[in-house]
């Protein structure tokens, strides 16, 4: 790779990628990837490449391109540093020598250039997070995004990464496992709002429970747990269970019960639409006829062309992601707890389903339908009984 020895922003730069090396996000040669990205770019960028069937791949980026990253990464949080390679503080201290290629001024603009120059993905979007613990998330840049992660949910994106997993294109790409100068571990993710004009979120937490069996084994009669359900509902508790207190899966339970979750194997976490603040009052929202009325009257558009487009093209993705579940390795073989659909739209009527959040998905030894009734121990967790509901509410 071509850089300016002064760290000054170069006129242009020529990048070679051996075919051999291969990244996680596609699947596939580096080289590969430069092909596809340059294919839909129909070369409209003025970015000049060499891509042919040989070892290696070159591609000439104008120093234009670096501007315009200069600008992007203002609002990059200080607190990234290089980690895995093109991560980097603006000058903390324990940011590598300046003196290495990675951390002259134009390469600590990047993130994921790979993703970023090639696809002309940008995150042009505010910020929205709907539901999880804040700080979760950091924005990335190169339409990217930063989460804070665990081992579940990295092996999971790990496996959805795989050749051949129906799921692949129903999931955030993955690129790779970042470290913060805290030491705290982060996953670069794509981030699915950076493509949308002015996007519309909604958030569903998808099946019957969202906590898995092992969080609720313990049967100690708890007080605190007890004075949590009254806070919900002064009524529920018998005169035993106020007497001796609750257990943990008692109150689980119950709060599934309070929501969706329990008899339409969904719930409502939150909607944001373009210009508006976040709503979040819908846990409560248990009827059939009341989560419809959110979805049609709250979450969809309600007027123009785009009314209809919008309903057709997200009940067809819909479907389209019931066929894939159905044929899925991953979703045979995993019980997906406390995940999440991300429904988007926008005002050009473009639309996206994602299937997110998988903090709490866990492999099982045994068979799972994911529409049986969940008792403790079969593990089932109901994730088609939700999405069957929705495709009947969206019909």
């Amino acid at each position: 790779m071509a850089h300016n020895s002064d760290g000054a922003i170069p006129r242009s730069l020529t990048v070679s990628i051996p075919k051999s090396e291969t990244v996680k996000a596609g699947g596939g040669s580096k080289a590969e990837m430069l092909r596809s990205s340059l294919a839909r770019k129909n070369t409209t960028d003025n970015v000049t490449s060499d891509v042919k069937e040989t070892e290696t791949v070159c591609l000439v980026i104008p120093g234009a391109f670096f501007v315009d990253a200069a600008k992007q990464s203002e609002t990059t949080p200080d607190k990234l540093k290089l980690i895995d390679r093109h991560l980097v503080t603006k000058g903390g201290a324990k940011s590598k020598p300046a003196n290495t290629m990675a951390e002259k001024s134009w390469r600590r603009m990047l993130v994921s250039p790979l993703v970023g120059f090639l696809t002309d993905i940008r995150n042009k979007t505010e910020w929205v997070q709907l539901a999880g613990h804040l700080g979760s998330f950091l924005p990335g840049r190169g339409g990217t995004i930063c989460k804070k992660g665990c081992e579940h949910e990295r092996t999971s994106y790990e496996h959805l990464m795989e050749p051949g997993e129906s799921l692949k294109k129903f999931v955030p790409l993955y690129f790779r496992e970042i470290e913060l100068d805290a030491g705290e571990k982060y996953l670069e993710l794509q981030d699915l709002l950076s493509k949308f004009h002015n996007p519309c979120v909604m958030d569903v937490k998808m099946g019957i429970r969202t906590f898995l069996e092992s969080e609720v084994s313990n049967s100690k009669r708890r007080m605190d747990l007890l004075a949590k359900m009254n806070k919900l509902d002064p009524d529920e508790a018998t005169s035993e269970e106020k007497e001796h207190g609750i257990t943990k899966l008692r109150y689980m339970t119950y709060r599934e019960k309070i929501s969706s979750s329990r008899s339409l194997g969904f719930r409502i976490e939150g909607i944001k639409l373009a210009g508006h603040e976040p709503m979040t009052e819908f846990k409560t929202k248990k009827s059939r006829d009341e989560v419809a009325a959110v979805l049609t009257t709250q979450f969809l558009p309600q007027e123009g062309l785009v009314k209809y487009e919008v309903r057709k093209r997200l009940l067809e993705r819909l479907l389209d992601l019931k066929e894939h579940l159905q044929v899925s390795k991953f979703f045979k073989e995993h019980e997906l707890i406390g995940s999440s659909l991300l429904f988007v739209y926008d005002d050009t009527g473009q639309v996206g389903i994602w299937m997110i959040d998988f903090g709490k998905t866990t492999k099982v030894e045994i068979p799972i339908t994911h529409v049986k009734p969940w008792v403790l121990g079969n593990h089932e967790d109901g994730y088609l009984t939700g999405l069957n509901t929705l495709i009947e509410i969206f019909s």
